[in-house]
């Protein structure tokens, strides 16, 4: 009778165990879906960040084709005015020739050309108009020929100066137009600066959010470690109930082969009692005639 309240009491005692760790499983199954609420809510928040770091990537690939663009532009121009440069160079040689040529036709004109006309004229005049001797009429006549090789040299040295003028002209402009150039280049160096900067800013911007990303993923991680390790949890808990149901069916087992045994004893002792009564011709009651009859034991 001892075992009986012995396995009773265990029986009583692992159904409490049992219990505790179903209310520990169901306690822990809650954190676990609040720990997945949480992890899939820094999914979520990684992904969009993710997202936000793609459009900023490919918001930096823009700004850098433009500044490619940008840059090929001004590379075009900077040839461009070096070759302006170069011919402005090459006109300003040959105009330092010109001027070597107009300066030696002047020096060799050695006056101005309507000075050097109305002394001719005056020649011409005397040399017509006046009495002259034969020796002054040669001198005369010399200083005609001279006056008019001096005027021709004049004239070439016009004609000479304005080719320099037609060349200083497009010089000039040739030097507008590298200055141009240089003030369109400037502003194309201001713009790629600028760019770039910008591109700067959005890669910083691009760092950020994908450290934020990784820190989110970090934390997703480590969440999911968790819930990893709370469900080996579970796991360990469920094995122990299992091995506690195993343990309350055993002693089950037990407690009630040991009710039936005691049963039948107490039933034998029943049995023997009503058969002694019986042989001793005492009267029998219905309940005892029915054991001995179920039992067998009762002959006619």
């Amino acid at each position: 009778m001892s075992r009986q309240i012995e396995l009773i009491n265990s029986i009583e005692e692992t159904k409490v165990w049992l219990r505790q760790e179903g209310e520990g499983v169901h306690s822990i199954i809650q954190i676990i879906k609040a720990k997945r609420i949480e992890a899939n809510e820094l999914r979520d928040k990684r992904d969009k960040v993710n997202s936000a770091v793609k459009e900023l990537a490919q918001a930096g690939r823009d700004q850098l084709g433009k500044k490619a663009e940008v840059d090929k532009k001004a590379d075009e121009l900077i040839k461009l005015r070096r070759k302006l440069l170069t011919y402005v160079r090459e006109k300003a040689e040959e105009m330092k020739l010109t001027k070597v040529e107009r300066n030696r036709l002047n020096s060799l004109a050695g006056d101005k050309a309507d000075r050097l006309q109305a002394q001719l004229e005056q020649a011409v005049i005397m040399l017509f108009d006046y009495n002259l001797s034969l020796k002054d009429e040669v001198v005369l006549f010399e200083m005609v020929f001279d006056l008019m090789d001096r005027l021709s040299l004049r004239e070439d040295a016009t004609q000479v100066n304005e080719v320099l003028g037609a060349k200083y002209h497009e010089l000039k402009q040739s030097a507008e137009q590298a200055d141009k150039l240089y003030d369109e280049i400037g502003q194309m160096r201001m713009q790629g600066q600028q760019v770039f900067q910008e591109v700067a800013q959005v890669y910083a911007q691009r760092d950020k959010r994908r450290e934020e990303a990784d820190t989110l993923h970090q934390s997703l991680l480590g969440i999911y470690k968790e819930i990893k390790g709370i469900e080996k949890e579970i796991d360990a808990r469920n094995k122990n109930r299992d091995k506690l149901k195993r343990s309350i069916d055993d002693q089950y087992k037990e407690l009630r082969s040991i009710t039936r045994s005691y049963r039948d004893m107490e039933e034998a002792k029943k049995v023997a009692q009503v058969k002694k009564k019986a042989q001793s011709k005492g009267k029998l009651g219905m309940e005892e005639l029915k054991l001995l009859l179920d039992k067998g034991e009762l002959d006619f």
